[in-house]
């Protein structure tokens, strides 16, 4: 029996990653498209994978097995912790590749000699500069005969408030000339969606509420853009197998708000026939007009708890999220032997408790902390009980608050959420009463 070699796993992952993309054909790839999946990799592992490293890996399996921090990054990606985690999962599903008993004969009779070797390499590289530079002449000059006023780019909501919101997109390309279009959702690539000039609609499914800024795509160049705010209806929760994943459960038929509080207990999880199996996350949003708030120029101030005996997991991790029109800012905070995986995410600025000292961030989640988020152009301050743990930088604006967020490792509770503006005035306050 043929045992997969390391290859083989490497060919089913990059398998799995292309139906994920739901791109076109590997070998249809350009230079655009490795640049974009070393995007998408780096903003969900922050590991760094080189366009040149993505190559060998798609193009030629087979020279040599990549570095493991390059193959965990990649089985990260598609939500493995780790590419040991993603080869003995999928051991069964791996169908090795045919062993031909005479390959060390074959090999011997095609050596070539060096010499050889050297220009039949040097074509090749001529080749792919000539190709890429001539690829690249006809972006350019594709550029300058796109006629953004001949292209039509508008959207409509299903629902005004809610999710999830099917979002209906009109395009019209009739009086263009193009390669490749998509739509995208969002900033998110793998949310990229390739459209036909014959047709004149693409429907999109947004599961979480918030800010968007949805894209024409033409020929790699975004031709238009189209703001959508996808709003609740007051605060709704959802239950989530992972962080954030994909699609989440909307939790129906509970009262969200118990004892002066916002909370989801293990009872409300059984009554959405949800069964307790100590491995998931409860999220809260309220996506809505704020009014005139500036992330950069403003306060939170939110009093929280996850305790085990409510229903709360191990380390109680709890994060407070603030999302504007351009950016988001994000704090975990869990039990103090946990802060290891802690982060804080704050415009362009992301550091991670596992390569920086985030100690501060480790509390005592068993009762209720009050915590407060303090912008002055974009100069953060971070609080527990009126004690400053933390202060950042960041530089890229996050711009209009447009939706407030909760998650946590278990059932956590919410019992107070405050804003203010900029001269220190509440502008909206719950207190879940």
């Amino acid at each position: 029996m043929n045992i997969p070699t390391e290859h083989d796993y490497i060919e089913k992952c990059k398998h799995l990653i292309e139906c994920r993309l739901e791109w076109v054909a590997n070998t249809e790839w350009k230079n655009r498209d490795y640049e974009y999946l070393s995007e998408l990799i780096y903003d969900k592992t922050k590991i760094s994978i080189s366009i040149s490293t993505l190559k060998r890996i798609w193009i030629n399996n087979q020279m040599r097995i990549p570095h493991v921090s390059t193959l965990n990054a990649l089985a990260t990606f598609l939500d493995y912790e780790n590419w040991n985690e993603f080869k003995t999962k999928l051991k069964n599903e791996i169908k090795p590749a045919i062993i031909n008993s005479n390959s060390s004969i074959n090999k011997k009779k095609v050596l070539l000699k060096p010499y050889i070797i050297s220009f039949l390499l040097l074509i090749i590289v001529s080749f792919l500069f000539y190709s890429l530079t001539n690829s690249n002449r006809k972006r350019i000059i594709s550029k300058h005969l796109i006629n953004k006023t001949d292209l039509v780019f508008t959207s409509k909501k299903t629902v005004l408030a809610g999710l999830p919101n099917t979002v209906v997109f009109n395009y019209d390309l009739s009086k263009i000339a193009f390669d490749s279009a998509f739509i995208q959702q969002d900033w998110d690539k793998r949310r990229r969606r390739k459209i036909v000039k014959e047709n004149h609609f693409h429907n999109c499914i947004y599961y979480y509420p918030g800010f968007y800024t949805a894209k024409l795509i033409v020929d790699d160049q975004t031709i238009k853009t189209f703001p959508l705010f996808i709003e609740t209806n007051g605060w709704i929760a959802v239950y989530e197998k992972k962080y954030y994943q994909e699609v989440p459960i909307y939790l129906k038929n509970i009262d969200l708000i118990k004892n002066k509080s916002l909370y989801v207990s293990v009872a409300d999880l059984k009554t959405n026939q949800i069964e307790n199996d100590k491995d998931f996350y409860i999220a809260f949003y309220n996506a809505r007009d704020f009014g005139n708030i500036n992330c950069d120029n403003f306060s939170l101030e939110t009093e929280v708890k996850n305790n085990p005996k409510d229903g709360g997991l191990t380390c109680g991790y709890t994060s407070i999220s603030i999302q504007g029109k351009d950016g988001m800012m994000t704090a975990k905070f869990s039990e103090k032997g946990c802060t290891s995986e802690v982060f804080i995410n704050f415009g362009n600025v992301y550091l991670a408790g596992s390569k920086n000292d985030l100690s501060a961030f480790g509390t005592d989640l068993l009762n209720w902390r009050n915590i407060k988020y303090k912008v002055v152009n974009k100069q953060v301050k971070i609080l527990i009980d009126n004690k400053e743990i933390y202060q950042l930088k960041y530089d890229k604006e996050i711009g209009k608050l447009t939706s407030i967020s909760f998650h946590f490792y278990g059932c956590g509770a919410v019992r107070m959420v405050k804003l203010f503006d900029k001269d220190n005035k509440v502008v909206y306050d719950d207190d879940f009463k």
